[in-house]
C-alpha cells in the first residue's frame, strides 16, 4: 500500500510547494494538485514548482479535466512536466466536476469523456491520433505518463476499468462503498479483457484541518 496527500484549495502558490516538500520528506509516496481554475494555483505552474522543489515524490493532477482543458493542451502539460521531473508525474482526469460547476459549464458525459481519454492515453504515450481530420502527436521526448481516470459516477468508473491505468475513487472510506465502486471498474476491464488488478486504485479520503477548535466553529473563518 502506498499513500499520496492531495492539496487543494485558495491558497498561495508557495504553501502548494511547502506542502509537497513536507510530504516527500515524510515519506508520502505522491502529491496530487487540485486543478478548479480561479479558485486553486494554475495546475502546471504548482506541478513545475512541486517537482522542481522534491526529487523523489511522484507529481499528479488531482484532478484536471476534459472540459475546461483542451486534451492537447493536457497530455503537451503533463509530457512536459515529466520530462522536467524525470518521469515523476501522474496525469489524473475527471469529467469536469467543480472546474465546470463553478463557471456554468456541464461535465462530459460518459462516452465524450471516454472519447477523449483514450485520445489523451495515446498522446501521453507518445503515439499519434487523429483530431478534427488532423494527425496530432507530441515532440517533447518524454517517458510516458501513467493516466488515472477520477469519478464518482458508476458509467465512468467502468470506463476507467477500461481504458485507464489507475483510477481515481471519490465515494468516501466506507468498505462498502469501496467495494461498490471496484466493481463498477472490474466490469469495465472485463469488457475490455483486461485484468482489474493491473490497475492502480487511489481512495481519495477526504480532510481538513484547523490551528484551533475555535477556528473550525467561527463564523467567516476558512479551514486551512
Amino acid at each position: 500500500m502506498k499513500f499520496g496527500a492531495g492539496f487543494w484549495g485558495p491558497f498561495p502558490l508557495g504553501r502548494y510547494v511547502e506542502y509537497a516538500v513536507t510530504a516527500e520528506r515524510l515519506g508520502f509516496d505522491a502529491v496530487w494538485v487540485g486543478d478548479t481554475q480561479l479558485l486553486t494555483p494554475d495546475l502546471y505552474s504548482a506541478m513545475a514548482l512541486c517537482a522542481n522543489a522534491t526529487s523523489r515524490i511522484q507529481i499528479g493532477s488531482g484532478v484536471t479535466n476534459t472540459v475546461t482543458r483542451d486534451l492537447t493542451v493536457t497530455a503537451g502539460g503533463v509530457l512536459a512536466l515529466n520530462e522536467f521531473s524525470g518521469g515523476r508525474c501522474l496525469l489524473g482526469v475527471g469529467v469536469g466536476g467543480s472546474a465546470v460547476g463553478t463557471v456554468g459549464l456541464a461535465a462530459d458525459g460518459a462516452a465524450e469523456f471516454r472519447r477523449k481519454l483514450a485520445l489523451i492515453k495515446a498522446l501521453v504515450a507518445g503515439e499519434s491520433v487523429t483530431l478534427n481530420g488532423t494527425e496530432v502527436r507530441g515532440k517533447i521526448r518524454a517517458p510516458r505518463v501513467p493516466v488515472y481516470a477520477a469519478s464518482s459516477s458508476p458509467r465512468v468508473r467502468r470506463v476507467a476499468g477500461e481504458l485507464a491505468d489507475g483510477v481515481i475513487l471519490n465515494v468516501g472510506v466506507a468498505p462498502e462503498l469501496i467495494r461498490e465502486a471496484l466493481d463498477h471498474v472490474a466490469n469495465g476491464a472485463h469488457r475490455a479483457g483486461r485484468n482489474p488488478a493491473s490497475l492502480d486504485i487511489v481512495v481519495i479520503a477526504g480532510s481538513s484541518r484547523t490551528r484551533s477548535p475555535e477556528a473550525s466553529s467561527s463564523p467567516g473563518r476558512r479551514p486551512r
